[in-house]
């Protein structure tokens, strides 16, 4: 049996280790990364209010949940009181990633491009009036600092038109300069070399 010096260590010991233990829980990753669903996760300086756009996947971390947007597919985020801290998915290369809407039911009231920056990511949105017949596509050639996006019709054209929202995430950037353009709309005999088509916009984008 142990001794009453002994136990005394031995208690210092455990209340320690729960101490620590709750302080790792209470205050996140020690390194400020996350692994969830097989992929890591660093955390950013960015923080994000609630929104009705962000899902709860039902996995915590550190006893906080984890939610996940259908628009940033590259970014979770950890419950931190009033808002979210923003984790960016680690990533070896640089990607991206396409959405496309069909036809809009409801009309939009603000058609144009937004464009954001979040960890290392750019998110570009296109809302749009076109042929409500199109078949649409994005497709994006990253050249060292400049990022074009080309809008591709391979459908057809007609008389009636609706609203369209086009969505391309670019991740995995290095802090710098960058100039994003949107070209288009192409016709499918045309590919992106037609890079002289038609600049819809462009803006030149910093990545901190």
């Amino acid at each position: 049996m142990l001794g009453m010096k002994e136990s005394l260590v031995l208690a210092l010991l455990i209340s320690v280790f729960i101490f620590s233990a709750y302080e790792w829980n209470s205050y996140g990753d020690p390194e400020g990364i996350i692994v969830f669903e097989g992929n890591e996760y660093h955390q950013t300086d960015e923080h994000i209010v609630a929104n009705g756009f962000l899902q709860y996947t039902g996995a915590m971390s550190s006893n906080r949940k984890i939610f996940v947007s259908p628009k940033y597919v590259h970014q979770i985020y950890v419950e931190d009181d009033d808002d979210y801290i923003t984790y960016q998915v680690l990533e070896a290369d640089i990607g991206y990633n396409h959405t496309i809407s069909d036809c809009l039911k409801m009309r939009s009231e603000n058609l144009g491009i937004e464009v954001e920056t979040i960890g290392n990511s750019i998110y570009l949105e296109h809302t749009m009036k076109y042929y409500c017949c199109a078949e649409l596509e994005l497709d994006t050639i990253i050249e060292e600092d400049r990022i074009t996006i080309f809008v591709i019709n391979y459908g057809d054209v007609c008389r009636c038109l609706c609203d369209y929202r086009l969505s391309t995430e670019i991740y995995n950037l290095s802090p710098g300069d960058y100039h994003i353009s949107v070209c288009g709309i192409l016709t499918h005999e045309y590919g992106p070399q037609y890079s002289d088509y038609g600049v819809l916009w462009q803006k030149d984008i910093t990545i901190p």
